[in-house]
């Protein structure tokens, strides 16, 4: 039953004028002093007006005429609260929850009791709200994101979903429900959920990172980066984004930039995994061992699952991969690991058994690895990936066949400033970047992306590529020399007389940069076949050119494709090409090292052979080397021969054996 006097006092309260709500409360207080409800009513007014006391005694009072009344036992927990009286609000709010409230009470309760950690209890009182109202979208929500909490990801995304379809304009279940799929590695239908929560919630910070984490898993960097630079437009402080944003320019190769992002989100929130993980990385990758060690070290109990793979490696580059895999074990032991961070926690592990000497256990890691990371890419992507590069090599053969090479017009640019490293993955190339980028004459621009647009340019100015190589003039080609000049001395900022460019996929271009760099130098970095494959198998690459790495089948039909492109470039092209063997690297540093600068013109130098020494080398990878040469990993292949047999009898073994490639 509607009490007038009492609803005017509250309308008050509702327009914020609490003087006038406190007045009339008390007045009708005085000739119902025995009635709860205007006590409950002026307790309320009081919180409000912020005097905690009073609230307190008002809504006492009002307990002591209804002992069992659950909003004000609610009210009062929250008062507790507030006074950093945590243990007594727990006891008013399950007094409250004992009390049979509506399913709106019961959600309310749940989720101070979820705020509060009490993920099991918060759960309790969402389902009885959806018992008494199967209708409930608040209480369907808030049992989302206690599921998710508790580790039950699918469950929380289901759920979600029937939030969504109840309420299709409800922008944090969404942002949620893009949150949990992304968990689950579905990131092709989480970009799809968050980009609807962005439609209805552009300004999200929140809904920028996480559709930022969706395009970066799929390999979409430039999307990533663009999202997260808008979430730290938005909200400077936002340390989600500045933590994702550090990882992913840690990844290409910035880390300058990397390492700033990771302290602003560690200066906006001091103990968030995500950046101390990044920056743990960051120091790891200077050789700042020690100093790494003690930053995970100190925080390693909160998040062993997203900390434990930069602890393990940290490990492992001091030479104890025992602890490291202690390490990987309670990482794995932590309930509700996202689908990413067990993918990278089995890569860790492979890695830590590998070093260690147990092959059975790195192979089984490896193998789980590898099965995970396939899950999560989208359906078909890495066959379609696979075949394209297949389809990309043949047109490169027919386009830049013997006859037409000797015809195809070249540039003027005399500038025998760029150095071409290509190879395939894991074959040394970012060894020979850092021993070579340790001469003083020697500067590295990283994997420059400027020939892949060189050639985009290109196809459409021309109609197509490499189709259309024929039609390329002189002139065209030598504004483009310059266009990637320009790049080059962006990239590195000196007068270095060689500047070396490792993009992965160069060695498809070598007839381009033929065509628009006639002086240039190519250093062709080789492994043995088998190690080749090993040592791709075993690393999560990131980016979606690399989506063959993670099959067996795959990794071979690629190496096949690029072995076969390499050999049709021998028989055709006029560019100096120096062949950097991995294992004469490793066993006789010194003289392959001079044998590469004689290559390249230039004299030696002995920092060449301190390359991993801090401070040595200028612009080396986004993880530098930092032990002097082994040969730990001549020949690991024999370790795993079994597991490597069904991809063994397809590939060049013996001609590789035997001198060639």
């Amino acid at each position: 039953m509607r009490d007038a006097s009492v609803d005017r006092a509250v309308d008050a309260l509702r327009r914020g004028e609490v003087v006038e709500a406190r007045r009339l409360c008390r007045d009708i207080l005085k000739t119902r002093e025995d009635d709860p409800l205007p006590w409950r009513v002026l307790g309320a007014i009081d919180a409000a007006a912020g005097d905690l006391g009073a609230a307190r005694t008002a809504l006492e009072t009002s307990l002591r005429l209804d002992p069992s009344h659950a909003e004000s036992l609610l009210e009062l927990a929250r008062i507790d609260l507030a006074q950093g009286r945590r243990d007594a609000a727990v006891v008013r709010l399950e007094e409250a929850a004992r009390a049979s409230p509506g399913p709106i009470l019961l959600t309310r309760i749940g989720e101070i009791l979820g705020n509060l950690g009490m993920v099991d209890d918060a759960e309790v009182c969402f389902r009885r709200a959806m018992q008494s109202d199967p209708a409930s979208v608040a209480a369907r929500f808030n049992l989302a994101l206690a599921r998710m909490a508790a580790g039950s990801t699918g469950e929380a995304c289901q759920l979600l979903e029937q939030v969504v379809s109840a309420r299709p304009g409800l922008a944090a279940a969404w942002l949620y429900l893009g949150g949990a799929l992304n968990a689950l590695g579905k990131y092709a239908e989480a970009i799809r959920a968050l980009r609807r929560h962005l439609e209805l919630k552009p300004e999200s910070p929140e809904g920028h990172t996480w559709l930022g984490a969706s395009l970066q898993f799929l390999g979409d960097f430039e999307g990533a980066e663009e999202r997260y630079r808008e979430a730290v437009t938005i909200d400077p402080g936002c340390a989600d984004a500045h933590a994702n944003l550090g990882k992913l320019l840690l990844a290409q190769e910035d880390p300058c930039q990397a390492e700033f992002h990771f302290r602003c989100a560690l200066d906006a929130r001091p103990d968030h995994v995500q950046a101390l993980s990044g920056l743990a990385a960051w120091l790891d990758d200077q050789g700042c061992y020690q100093d790494a060690l003690d930053l995970v070290e100190d925080h390693a109990h909160e998040a062993p699952g997203v900390l434990g793979p930069i602890h393990a490696r940290i490990l492992r580059h001091l030479h104890r991969p025992d602890q490291a895999i202690r390490v990987l074990d309670r990482a794995e032991a932590e309930p509700g690991l996202p689908l990413d961070a067990r993918v990278q926690l089995a890569f860790s592990r492979a890695a830590a058994a590998d070093e260690s000497g147990d092959y059975a256990a790195a192979w089984e890691a490896a193998e789980t690895a590898n099965r995970l990371r396939r899950e999560v890419m989208p359906a078909g992507m890495a066959d379609s990936d696979i075949g394209a590069m297949e389809q990309a090599v043949a047109d490169l053969r027919l386009a830049f066949s013997k006859e037409e090479m000797s015809g195809l017009a070249r540039s003027r640019c005399p500038s025998e400033r760029p150095v071409f490293i290509v190879g395939m993955p894991r074959s040394g190339k970012s060894l020979a970047e850092q021993i070579l980028c340790s001469h003083a004459s020697v500067s590295g621009a990283g994997e420059l992306r400027a020939l892949g647009e060189v050639s985009s340019d290109l196809a459409k100015s021309l109609g197509g590529w490499p189709g259309s190589a024929a039609r390329a003039t002189t002139d065209l080609l030598g504004a483009q020399a310059g266009r990637y000049l320009a790049v080059l001395e962006e990239a590195v900022g000196t007068d270095a007389a060689r500047v070396t460019d490792t993009m992965p996929f160069n060695f498809v271009h070598l007839g381009l940069i033929e065509m628009l760099f006639p002086g240039a130098r190519v250093v062709h970095c080789v492994r043995h076949p088998l190690d080749l494959v090993l040592r791709c198998y075993f690393k999560n690459f990131a980016g979606r050119s690399l989506s063959f790495a993670f099959s067996l089948d795959h990794i071979a039909r690629y190496y096949l494709s690029y072995r076969s492109l390499m050999l049709h470039w021998e028989a055709v092209s006029g560019l100096p090409v120096y062949l950097l063997r991995y294992e004469s690297l490793v066993t006789d540093p010194e003289q392959e090292t001079a044998g590469v600068l004689k290559f390249l013109g230039l004299p030696w130098d002995p920092a060449c052979l301190r390359f991993y020494e801090t401070g040595v080398a200028t612009s080396a990878g986004p993880t530098p080397i930092r032990r002097p040469l082994d040969q730990r990993e001549v020949g690991a292949w024999t370790h795993y021969a079994a597991g490597l047999s069904d991809v063994s009898g397809r590939l060049p073994v013996a001609e590789y054996e035997h001198g060639g490639f």
